[in-house]
């Protein structure tokens, strides 16, 4: 027992403070480099003052030029968009139809005026001959008269039912600028036409030997009756109202529906 107590220890000292050392610098290293991290990122995350900023040293001045220039660039663009124009370059042309004004001659300027004059006075007497496509102030027009139409001859060898029915992609034009009362002429016109179109279409009439297509050109009105002019074409897609061979124009009545029809060449000439 007494041999056991004076032998020296397994474990000495210096074993001891050799694994406190390791310990602590196992532990204490890596927990200084988080520090040292967590505080270089501290910095980079604060704000950096204004005079240190390359852009502080730049006047006011310009930098609110800069911005009010810009601003004005995004909000001087039309929130409808550009206006129709013949050159997607040239936004700012006004043109009607297919021509704008820096191309057109005399003569398409003319027929420019013409097709857009939607403002069809309601003091007119008598509307345009009939037939007479050249003559069309616009697409519609109220009048203090609707002359009668002339008898046509019973039968025929064709119907509208065997055309085609089509939409003139120049005509009419600026639906969108015209005034109230034209857009509402022309749109009662186009609802009784398809309401009783059922009672006419089926018609035997004197169409032209070759028509191929059909489409809606004009409605009159003296504020009871309806006149809507159909154009017959021998194309199944023509693209002017000029191109039509004939003229089939319907009387009709809101309440008893047709009253009358006629088939009539075109004039084209002016």
């Amino acid at each position: 027992m007494q041999r056991l107590l004076l032998t020296e220890p397994a474990i000495t000292v210096g074993e001891v403070l050799f694994v406190a050392a390791a310990l602590l610098l196992l532990f204490f290293i890596p927990a200084a480099a988080a520090f040292a991290n967590r505080r270089q990122y501290r910095s980079r995350m604060e704000p950096v003052p204004l005079s240190a900023s390359p852009s502080a040293e730049l006047p006011q001045e310009s930098l609110r030029s800069e911005t009010s220039e810009s601003d004005v660039a995004w909000l001087t663009w039309p929130v409808n968009g550009p206006p129709p124009s013949f050159d997607p370059w040239h936004p700012e042309e006004e043109s009607i139809g297919s021509t704008p004004k820096r191309l057109q001659t005399q003569e398409d300027a003319g027929q420019v005026v013409k097709a857009s004059s939607f403002g069809e006075s309601s003091d007119l007497a008598l509307p345009p001959a009939l037939g007479a496509i050249r003559e069309w102030p616009s697409a519609c027009g109220r009048y203090r008269l609707l002359p009668p139409l002339p008898l046509s001859p019973e039968g025929g060898q064709g119907s509208l039912e065997a055309l085609r029915q089509i939409s003139l992609p120049t005509w009419p034009v600026g639906m969108e600028e015209w005034p109230a009362e034209n857009r509402e002429i022309w749109g009662r016109g186009l609802a009784l036409y398809r309401q009783w179109q059922a009672n006419f279409v089926t018609l035997a009439l004197p169409l032209p030997a070759h028509s191929r297509s059909y489409a809606i050109g004009r409605v009159e009105t003296d504020g009871q009756v309806y006149r809507v002019h159909v154009l017959l074409f021998d194309e199944l897609w023509p693209l002017e109202p000029d191109e039509a061979l004939a003229v089939c124009v319907f009387d009709l009545d809101p309440e008893r529906g047709l009253l009358a029809y006629a088939v009539l060449p075109a004039i084209t000439a002016v």
